[in-house]
């Protein structure tokens, strides 16, 4: 006949969850190791309590002082290892955890597209600079304009630091981010990232955006001026050095519906300078989820990037041009029909290929030679 064995009234019994986090730097980036156990700390501070054996009725009331690496327990159940042997075993395991850390760590780095809170169809921009990854995520209806036809607009940023580390910024209530590409570029030429939006405020429209790491938060770095009105967009076309200074510049469509006006944008100063200006040009059809009606390349050779846009109505491709900040007409193509989709650009031999999707569902191809 066996005992059977129950705690005495005094005894006391503790078993606490032990939670570890290991951060270990290596060179594919920061890994974040989780470790959970369950372990009895009461004896570590209390002394055993009375054991009732109800075979004999015999109750334990003293204590050795020498606390053996193994007990038999009243319950012949085999060994109970001491608190001291389980403390052991635990940080085994956690140097174990640590000497995989460089092979777990690339698995590790969270990925946007596995992201729950991405918008729908996310994209993720890859960077090689402060900022490994960039998205869009927390898609909400709150501002009904829906320029593309799909009814929600992203309300957050986040990215992933070169680090590894995962940084998010939501927006207020009375602002959207009006875009689908949380796109990388240094535009200041600090060596650092920025990430290049569309924000839009629910009572002034939209401006182009520039966001920055520093000081481990995203902050806006600079700002385009608001348009004025509610449900009035810009769109981003292109950016590139598009006037040969050596930094970075942005391309933009101003109410691409209505005024169909073209700007490029840079940076001087912390602030963003406009330097040129197109009327009747548009990249985006209203309603529509294509957003790239646009490409950036050196299309006649002089070893400064151009951009290849539509006009206003749709019908003819040009070429514009804007070195040192003043605009000119490089070429243009009248199309057969509408051009409705994204551009898709191909390195030629001596030039470039533009293929542009056209209403009636044909591609109109032009190859530029330089």
């Amino acid at each position: 006949m066996q005992k059977s064995c129950r705690p005495g009234p005094f005894s006391v019994s503790r078993t606490w969850g032990l939670s570890l986090m290991v951060l270990g730097e290596f060179p594919s980036g920061v890994i974040c190791l989780r470790a959970a156990f369950a372990i009895d700390l009461a004896p570590i501070f209390h002394r055993p309590g009375p054991l009732i054996c109800s075979r004999r009725r015999e109750q334990r009331l003293s204590h050795r002082r020498e606390e053996p690496r193994y007990k038999r327990a009243c319950n012949p159940g085999g060994l109970e290892k001491t608190p001291e042997a389980k403390m052991r075993m635990i940080f085994v395991v956690l140097l174990s955890l640590l000497a995989a850390g460089p092979a777990l760590a690339a698995v590790q780095l969270p990925n946007g597209t596995q992201d729950p809170e991405a918008i729908p169809g996310v994209v993720v921009s890859n960077g090689t600079r402060d900022i490994a990854k960039a998205w869009l995520i927390a898609p909400t209806a709150r501002y009904p304009h829906f320029v593309r036809g799909q009814e929600y607009e992203p309300s957050g940023l986040r990215v992933v630091s070169a680090k590894g580390r995962v940084i998010t910024l939501m927006l207020g209530e009375n602002f959207v981010f009006e875009d689908r590409i949380a796109r990388l570029a240094d535009l200041d030429g600090d060596g650092r990232d920025e990430i290049i939006v569309v924000l839009t405020s629910s009572e002034r429209g939209s401006a182009l955006a520039a966001y920055a790491l520093e000081g481990g938060q995203l902050v806006l770095k600079a700002r385009t001026p608001f348009i004025g009105m509610a449900f009035r967009w810009l769109n981003p076309a292109g950016i590139a050095d598009y006037d040969g200074d050596g930094q970075l510049d942005v391309a933009l469509v101003q109410k691409p519906h209505l005024s169909k006006q073209f700007e490029i944008w840079t940076i001087e100063n912390g602030t963003f300078v406009r330097f040129a200006s197109v009327p009747d040009i548009s990249n985006h059809h209203n309603g529509a989820p294509e957003t790239g009606l646009s490409a950036s390349a050196d299309f006649d050779g002089d070893g400064i990037d151009d951009i290849a846009v539509l006009s206003g109505d749709y019908s003819t491709l040009r070429i514009l041009g804007f070195t040192s900040r003043q605009s000119r007409e490089i070429a243009r193509y009248p199309l057969p029909a509408q051009a409705t989709g994204d551009f898709l650009l191909t390195r030629l031999a001596g030039g470039w290929q533009l293929k542009i999707p056209l209403s009636g569902g044909e591609i109109f191809e032009v190859n530029i030679s330089e």
